[in-house]
């Protein structure tokens, strides 16, 4: 998958657009949008509906992505993280861009409040 965070994608070296996201033995995925109710399983349809994620929580089995308009369902052993400059990234990576991220953001708030 092809995912577009460009806020946290600049914070990385080089000129990357997307986070490249590799599910490894994936069994199901699926997209539940919230209007119109249903299960989009054809990866088409699911691109088409371009859901917008907002966070993802407990990489377990049965893991939802929670998405502004819906919730993508996700049944993976594993997955790896790139950039689309084909350097690899750790989750922790991301994790810690995203929260240097949010810490500076949320002192810029409070210094504008």
């Amino acid at each position: 998958m092809s995912i577009s965070i460009d806020y946290l994608l600049r914070r990385f070296p080089g000129n990357g657009q997307h986070l490249i996201l590799t599910l490894h033995d994936c069994t199901d995925f699926a997209y539940e949008p919230d209007d119109p109710k249903g299960r989009l399983t054809n990866l088409e349809a699911i691109s088409a509906a371009e859901p917008e994620i907002l966070k993802a929580e407990n990489w377990k089995d049965a893991n939802k992505v929670y998405c502004v308009s819906g919730t993508l369902h996700v049944f993976t052993r594993a997955f790896s993280l790139a950039l689309d400059s084909g350097r690899t990234i750790t989750l922790q990576e991301l994790i810690d861009v995203s929260q240097a991220y949010w810490t500076e953001w949320s002192e810029r708030a409070q210094q504008a409040g």
